[in-house]
């Protein structure tokens, strides 16, 4: 074959991929792309990764917003995210295959000794590497949104914003009433001050009932792990030396001591560690005393440690009980009993297993019931 032959040949394979670009290029889809895509996707992919810092890291760090607009600019992604999944996909799987595409050509021109470095296309490296990134991830990121990561959200927000901020969150509906049950109850000072502002414009029933000055019990002990609450407040006594934060949680269980019966105890928690629990009597005082109380506790200070002594830790444990509604409680127990009544008239396998757990159900909501009769019965005697 001649060189004008073999030219011509190489010639009509680039122009038959020539074409295929252009179409590709000069279509009403990939216009909008262009023109609306992008910034989309460079949004969604930074999205993602916060998500994904945020599920693997296991202290979760708050995010710092610098205006009230940039928290409406991540909630928004957030919301829109699982619905603009299939157009973002779909603009990514475009924009890679073209990318795929300009590639060929190009690696056709320079494995050509006829055809001229000219006849190359610029390839847009930097779009495509989003496009790619997006592919992979976006699938991955629905699953990163979890309720977890929206109580961060709004923990950020009262750390870093304005009443005046938070107000205008709550009358776009991004901060609700029922978020406040699950979010920390302490912070720094702003931080504390904004909880009690949202929790006045939501009308959220939730105030600190009782606070306790106390010291933990069962801080000589080892967890089930096998590590030392000893060294745990060591570790905790150096952090606190070095000016970091130290933030505890509080979890409720039922402990069964060799002899006698069960009794409701609090175990307090540092960085997902045990360090001791509340005394036994504060623990029995805050399950008979309150209604779905829910327990913060605020570090104060390491004390012992010497030689001769061990590590103690002193805290301020406040009790927040909800100010529950009997119309509520009493459309439960109704709720509850009717359908108790629909299992008991049909067979089936696990008839006994459903029955019982009503009937604890309905136990709890009457207790609750009994509590807040007896709780108004002695405001009108005061």
């Amino acid at each position: 074959m001649d060189y004008k032959s073999k030219y011509e040949e190489q010639l009509s394979k680039y122009d038959a991929l020539k074409k295929q670009y252009l179409d590709m290029t000069s279509s009403s889809e990939y216009e909008q792309i262009i023109v609306s895509m992008p910034f989309e996707l460079l949004s969604a992919k930074h999205t993602y990764e916060i998500l994904e810092l945020f599920k693997n890291l296991t202290t979760k760090p708050k995010i710092k917003f610098a205006s009230v607009e940039e928290a409406e600019v991540l909630y928004n992604s957030l919301k829109t995210f699982p619905q603009k999944s299939k157009e973002l996909l779909d603009c990514a799987s475009y924009i890679v295959t073209l990318d795929s595409l300009v590639k060929e050509i190009n690696d056709f021109v320079k494995e050509s000794p006829y055809l001229t470095e000219s006849l190359m296309i610029e390839e847009k490296q930097y779009l495509s590497d989003i496009a790619k990134d997006c592919l992979e991830n976006i699938p991955e990121g629905q699953k990163l949104i979890t309720m977890d990561f929206r109580y961060n959200y709004i923990e950020s927000c009262l750390y870093c914003l304005s009443k005046e901020d938070l107000a205008r969150l709550v009358s776009e509906n991004m901060i609700r009433s029922s978020d406040l049950d699950h979010i920390s109850l302490s912070g720094n000072e702003q931080y504390e001050e904004n909880l009690k502002y949202l929790c006045f414009l939501t009308n959220h029933k939730k105030i600190i009932e009782k606070s306790f000055e106390l010291r933990l019990k069962g801080v000589k002990f080892e967890n089930e792990d096998g590590t030392s609450r000893q060294n745990i407040l060591k570790e905790m006594k150096i952090a606190k030396k070095e000016g970091k934060e130290i933030k505890l949680e509080t979890k409720k269980y039922v402990y069964t001591p060799p002899v006698g019966l069960p009794e409701p105890a609090v175990g307090i928690y540092w960085e997902g560690k045990c360090i001791g629990n509340l005394p036994a009597p504060v623990s029995k005082e805050i399950e008979e005393n309150f209604i779905n109380s829910q327990l913060s506790a605020e570090f104060k200070d390491i004390i012992g440690g010497s030689d001769t002594t061990y590590y103690g830790c002193e805290i301020t444990l406040n009790v927040i009980a909800s100010k529950l509604n009997r119309e509520m409680i009493e459309n439960n127990i109704t709720e509850l009993e009717n359908k108790k009544k629909e299992i008991e008239s049909i067979d089936s396998e696990d008839k006994n297993k459903k029955l019982t757990d009503l009937e604890n159900l309905l136990k709890t909501k009457k207790k609750e019931l009994e509590k807040l009769t007896s709780y108004e019965k002695e405001e009108i005697s005061q």
